[in-house]
């Protein structure tokens, strides 16, 4: 399943709790439309998060961010 396929199917189940939510999925379907959603040069994207840690060390795994200059 590509990126765009999974954040439609994500926004397909995803029940907005408010006006505003309802807004912001409206403005994400708008640019999946596009193939804009994960443009990380536009106001608006989509971005994905994870932790992945290494029991038997008990390492995390840091990542380079770029533009915000720090590991995360």
């Amino acid at each position: 399943m590509s990126a765009t396929d999974s954040i439609a199917w994500a926004l397909d189940r995803y029940e907005p709790r408010d006006p505003s939510e309802v807004a912001d999925v409206a403005r994400l379907r708008a640019l999946l439309e596009r193939e804009e959603v994960c443009d990380r040069s536009t106001a608006v994207h989509v971005t994905g998060s994870s932790l992945v840690v290494h029991p038997p060390s008990r390492s995390v795994l840091l990542r380079w961010h770029p533009r915000m200059q720090m590991w995360m």
